[in-house]
């Protein structure tokens, strides 16, 4: 019994990172009046896409962040602090030294970009809002990202955990990862690896993706590619919300075979690495452990 609810809880926990932002959210009053000066906290799972869609976003920003890395059985680092539609959800955002204040958290990952979006304003010289878009080229920009919440999200899980060997592919990253013991780390690859298939294929009945699930992630990318009438960004010159939404989401699957199949049948490899040089170097300040 105790292996099991393990078990179930990392399930959970993965599904719960591909779920959580899929539902209607209703914006949250301001959190923060300013930039803060010491770096933020990001509580995460490093596979969880709209966790690498928010570190995308900080990494083109330069904001400084650390990462605490959530124990997908426990979620014993996110006990007791704010929920996001009910429920404990990775993303959360915590404050240096009041992390803990759940009042001062901030859920949801597009509800967290878009705080940190309305501080940097036209001042950011990386800023797209107030840059010179129209409102047609901003309604633009939020169709990619709740495209990218909606439907492509959907799309890269049933593709990471298609097979049994992808899913245990997608499950080793708990063993570069510092909070883990031994036996959380082999209940959540073994067990979390294959009830993540099964959940996979449910997935694919509930978001209408029938057939070859590489079908589909092909057609995703040509489809976001095609949007971008031949630019180097969506963006532009430089990248949007858009590009840093659809990058995130995709930069949490780099390396997988699922990752590589799509540059090899697709041509998003240019943008990918156009928009990856872009962002520069990451501004986390903690080590991965």
């Amino acid at each position: 019994k105790g292996l099991s609810s393990l078990v179930l809880a990392a399930a959970g926990a993965q599904y719960a990172a591909v779920q959580a932002e899929t539902e209607d959210v209703v914006p949250a009053e301001p959190v923060l009046q300013e930039i803060p000066a010491e770096p933020i906290v990001v509580y995460q799972y490093e596979v969880c896409p709209f966790c690498n869609k928010l570190r995308a976003f900080l990494d083109y920003h330069n904001i400084p962040y650390k990462v605490v890395e959530v124990n997908p059985l426990t979620k014993a680092e996110i006990k007791g602090m704010k929920k996001n539609d009910g429920k404990l959800k990775v993303p959360i955002v915590g404050l240096e030294g009041r992390e803990k204040v759940a009042s001062e958290q901030i859920v949801d990952s597009d509800n967290i970009i878009d705080e940190f979006q309305r501080l940097l304003g036209g001042d950011s010289k990386k800023s797209w809002f107030g840059g010179g878009k129209s409102k047609a080229e901003e309604e633009d920009v939020a169709r990619w990202r709740t495209w990218v919440n909606e439907r492509f999200v959907h799309i890269l899980t049933v593709n990471i955990y298609r097979s049994v060997e992808e899913s245990f592919e997608t499950f080793d990253y708990i063993s570069d990862q510092g909070n883990f013991g031994f036996f959380a780390r082999e209940a959540a690859r073994y067990g979390g690896a294959g009830i993540m298939y099964v959940v996979s294929k449910n997935i694919k009945k509930k978001r209408d993706l029938p057939g070859e699930e590489r079908a589909h992630l092909y057609e995703a990318a040509k489809l976001w590619m095609d949007g971008m009438n031949g630019m180097d960004f969506h963006g532009g010159k430089k990248p949007d919300l858009a590009d840093l939404s659809v990058y995130g989401v995709i930069r949490a699957v780099e390396g997988f075979q699922s990752f590589k199949d799509m540059l090899a049948n697709t041509n998003i490899g240019p943008w990918y690495f156009r928009v990856k040089e872009a962002i520069g170097t990451s501004a986390r300040t903690n080590p991965v452990v």
